[in-house]
C-alpha cells in the first residue's frame, strides 16, 4: 500500500506491517503506541480529525478500544484532546518520573562503599551517576551544586582524600570548601 505510487486514503488493516504495536493499556507503551500511530496517519495522509479518532480503535485490544469510544473527545472528533485524555488515563507521566533522589542517593551510597581502583569500574560509576542525574536535573529535581556534591559522596573517601589533594595542590589562594568540587576536574584527576 504505502510506496506503491498512489496516495492512500485508507489506514491498513490491524495485522498489516505498516501498522502500529496493538496497544493494550500499558502506562510504559502508550507514548510509543501514539507516536507509531500518528506516523502511520502521516504515511497515509490522514489529515481530518474524525478518521484520526475512528481509526485508533484499530490498534488496541478490545477493551481499551471500548474506552476509548467512549470518551468525549472521540465523540466530539477532537484528535489532540483525544490523544492528551489517553495520555492522561493510561498515565504516560509515571513513565516521564523515572528516578527520584532516593535513586540518586542509593547509587552514590553503593559507589562510596565499592572500590574504584580500576579505570573501568570509574567508567560504570560515571555513567550510571550521569544517567540518574543528568534525568534528575533535566526535571528540576536536582541544581547543579547538588548534582556535584552527589557525584563526590559516591566516590570511594580514600579515593576522594587523594583527589582533593590533587586538587588542592598549587592553589595559592583560600578555596571554598563549602562548595563542591566540579565533576570535570575531578575527572581530569581520576583519569
Amino acid at each position: 500500500m504505502v510506496g506503491t505510487g498512489t496516495a492512500p486514503t485508507t489506514l491498513p488493516s490491524h495485522k498489516s506491517r505498516d501498522a502500529p504495536d496493538k496497544f493494550k493499556g500499558h502506562y510504559s507503551k502508550v507514548r510509543e503506541f501514539l507516536r507509531q500511530y500518528e506516523r502511520l496517519l502521516t504515511q497515509c495522509q490522514i489529515t481530518l480529525d474524525k478518521k484520526k479518532c475512528e481509526g485508533i480503535t484499530n490498534y488496541c485490544t478490545s477493551q481499551v478500544g471500548r474506552l476509548i469510544e467512549s470518551l468525549d473527545e472521540y465523540e466530539d472528533e477532537d484528535w489532540e484532546g483525544l490523544k492528551a485524555t489517553i495520555l492522561h488515563l493510561y498515565d504516560a507521566e509515571r513513565e516521564d518520573a523515572c528516578y527520584r533522589k532516593s535513586d540518586l542517593r542509593k547509587l552514590t551510597q553503593k559507589y562510596a562503599k565499592k572500590s574504584l581502583d580500576k579505570m573501568s569500574q570509574w567508567k560504570a560509576y560515571v555513567r550510571k551517576f550521569t544517567v540518574v542525574a543528568q534525568w534528575l536535573k533535566a526535571a528540576k529535581v536536582i541544581q547543579d551544586e547538588e548534582y556535584c556534591t552527589y557525584f563526590w559522596k559516591g566516590i570511594p573517601k580514600h579515593m576522594r582524600e587523594m583527589v582533593q589533594v590533587h586538587l588542592l595542590a598549587g592553589k595559592t589562594s583560600s578555596v571554598d570548601m563549602s562548595k563542591p568540587f566540579e565533576i570535570k576536574d575531578v575527572s581530569r584527576v581520576v583519569n
